[in-house]
């Protein structure tokens, strides 16, 4: 009987522990990037360089978020050139299988997402039809409940370009711009502008003019950084006062923002004045000084740019290129060059620290397996007490044997 029940002792903490690990092989870093023009997202293994998986979305999909448990990432299939897509979607991908397991519907053309740092809400800045079809193109903010689906919006009247949320997800900053085409299709803007939404429903809503490029926030240091794309400049704004404290010269069309609070850098990737010649640039601006202290080289149009969390590695995806660059954070040198698809755009990482909520700790691991040997000692106790008589509970909840068994059998 020892014997029997050291064997299942040891089978069943590898049992255990198997099954535990079997859902977590791919736990190490992870970077999902869009490709607009394949219409897919690309799963990268940023230990390897390989890319695990190829993920058809829906049509040119632009913007990614993760959920911040690592189990699901978010993209919205903006449609931004297909007059005949209708209402489009937000596909949602399980970080554990690689694969859709959901679409929501939204406004035609969502493009800008964010999510507050509870998991709990998930919000899109969306076009209703084609921007500047006439003189009352506009957009539409959705809210959306993750765990219930529920939906609310809030109508913008404006065309959105971009979209951050503080974490709390009270405050919600809308980059837009209005205007019309006019007879001979040209698009006249007749404002630009960064919207400061309440969306606890206290306070007005605030316009900080002339910027409609590319937004990142700094809650905790109050600050917003917003992008004037006419004068190509990067605005630091306090979020309190709404005084701007900064202009800072970044490259031509800059396409995103990423602030580092560890490193206290801003990122900024720049297209430049001809997209499709490299090399092009990514501006670092210091947030103590809001100052350039560098510039890196950015590849062949820049446009997504993140930190893989703890790593000296800042991650750039290359539009024209189809390419994820791995470059150095501190001097910009290229460590690796990852192909992914056409028209690579945003990025998102899933990292340990941000799975952590899908595996379980060492002590999870301990009690489980604890778990599932007292369940197979169990049984084999009551097997054997089976030919032995009848059961019956201890106070201590053990299961014996309600007579003595035979001295021959084994203890």
């Amino acid at each position: 009987m020892k014997n029997r029940i050291a064997r299942i002792r040891v089978v069943g903490i590898g049992f255990v522990l198997a099954a535990l690990f079997a859902n977590t092989a791919h736990a190490g870093p992870r970077a999902y990037v869009t490709n607009a023009l394949d219409g897919t997202v690309s799963a990268v293994d940023l230990r390897s360089g390989v890319v695990l998986a190829t993920i058809p979305v829906g049509c040119d999909p632009r913007d990614i978020v993760a959920h911040p448990d690592g189990s699901r990432v978010y993209v919205a299939n903006t449609c931004y050139d297909d007059q005949d897509a209708g209402p489009s979607t937000i596909s949602v991908i399980d970080t554990r299988t690689n694969s859709v397991v959901d679409e929501i519907p939204v406004a035609w053309g969502p493009v800008a997402l964010a999510i507050d740092r509870s998991g709990h809400r998930l919000f899109a800045a969306c076009l209703t039809e084609l921007p500047f079809s006439d003189e009352d193109s506009s957009g539409t903010l959705y809210i959306i409940d993750l765990a219930t689906g529920n939906r609310d919006y809030l109508p913008l009247y404006v065309v959105p370009r971009d979209l951050v949320i503080t974490p709390d997800g009270r405050r919600a900053f809308v980059a837009m711009v209005s205007g019309y085409r006019d007879d001979e299709g040209n698009v006249v803007h007749t404002s630009r502008g960064v919207i400061d939404i309440p969306l606890d429903g206290v306070g007005e809503n605030r316009t900080f003019s002339g910027l409609s490029g590319p937004l990142a926030i700094d809650s905790r240091a109050g600050r917003l950084y917003a992008v004037d794309q006419e004068q190509d400049e990067l605005a630091v704004i306090d979020t309190v006062s709404g005084a701007t404290l900064a202009r800072v010269p970044v490259g031509v069309a800059a396409q995103e923002v990423f602030v580092d609070r560890a490193l206290r850098r801003v990122f900024v990737s720049s297209a430049g004045e001809s997209p499709n010649a490299p090399p092009d640039a990514v501006t670092v601006v210091a947030t103590t000084t809001n100052r350039i202290v560098d510039v890196f080289d950015g590849g062949w149009t820049p446009v997504g740019i993140t930190r893989l969390p703890r790593s000296r590695t800042l991650l750039v995806t290359n539009f024209y290129e189809g390419s994820l660059l791995e470059l150095d954070v501190q001097t910009g040198a290229v460590q690796r060059t990852i192909a992914v698809g056409r028209g690579a755009a945003a990025v998102a990482v899933v990292a340990p620290c941000a799975a952590a909520a899908l595996r379980p700790g060492p002590r999870q691991l301990v009690r489980a397996a604890r778990a599932a040997r007292q369940r197979r000692i169990k049984a084999l106790v009551e097997e054997s007490c089976a030919s032995a008589g009848s059961l019956s509970p201890s106070s201590s909840g053990m299961i014996r044997c309600a007579r003595t068994l035979p001295s021959s059998t084994p203890h």
